[in-house]
């Protein structure tokens, strides 16, 4: 449970942080989209890895 919570909230602060960037950058709305849905899964996805990496190293 506390993983999901850590990978969401990296998730909504990646993609806040983004699509802020690339919003005053002027980028078309799909890119936008596409950008954002990416990094999304590419950050969630990493954050599981790591944190389960970590786990193994525990003592």
């Amino acid at each position: 449970m506390r993983q999901e919570l850590i990978a969401y909230v990296m998730v909504v602060a990646i993609s806040a942080i983004l699509s802020t960037v690339m919003i005053f950058g002027g980028a078309y709305f799909t890119t936008l989209i596409a950008s954002v849905l990416i990094s999304s899964a590419v950050t969630y996805h990493s954050t599981h890895y790591v944190l389960n990496e970590l786990k193994k190293t525990e003592c």
